[in-house]
């Protein structure tokens, strides 16, 4: 696995972020096959955050509350993805144990053309705020988006402003030149 590369070449523990589908929810064997590999590859579980959808909670609740609490117990960490743009339900947020929360980039891109999408991205900003979530704004690719979002206080910002995609080698040159904080590649 490229994160123990990682984490060998350049002398940290680097954090990943992995988005789990709803098909994968549906492995009984998902906690189990998680933390094996977390074993085999020596990568400290709280280093591990997985990015769910809303969608996923569509479905069996109950069992998918179990599976997330075996995931937990692990020492890995949850995120709401693409928050706001599906079946948003604040009871989500209550019922559930989410480390972080993302905010879908729609949000940022009618900033300048629908004069609520600020103030719902700042209510989302202080909703994961009041619950002790850290929270991600996707999507920024401008200098006046960055200005909002900085304004709003959000604890990370991800976008095409900062860098496009990058493959394993160049995200590699870029941790061992310290160009960028390895929790900055959280995305």
């Amino acid at each position: 696995m490229r994160v123990s590369l990682w984490n060998q070449q350049v002398g940290t523990s680097v954090p990943i972020a992995v988005n789990l589908s709803v098909r994968q929810f549906d492995d009984p064997d998902l906690a189990k096959k998680i933390e094996e590999t977390i074993s085999r590859y020596k990568i400290v579980p709280g280093n591990v955050e997985f990015e769910i959808t809303e969608s996923l909670f569509a479905e069996n609740s109950f069992q998918i509350q179990d599976l997330l609490n075996k995931i937990i117990d692990i020492g890995c960490k949850f995120s709401i993805d693409d928050f706001g743009t599906n079946q948003s339900s604040l009871s989500r947020l209550k019922n559930f144990e989410f480390h972080r929360i993302k905010i879908d980039k729609s949000f940022i891109t009618e900033l300048n053309s629908n004069e609520k999408a600020e103030r719902i991205l700042a209510s989302i900003v202080n909703i994961g705020k009041t619950l002790k979530m850290s929270v991600i704004i996707e999507g920024v690719e401008t200098q006046d988006q960055l200005h909002v979002v900085q304004a709003l206080g959000c604890n990370y910002i991800q976008g095409f402003l900062f860098s496009p995609g990058v493959n394993f080698e160049a995200a590699t040159r870029l941790l061992k030149n310290k160009t960028i904080n390895p929790g900055d590649m959280k995305g």
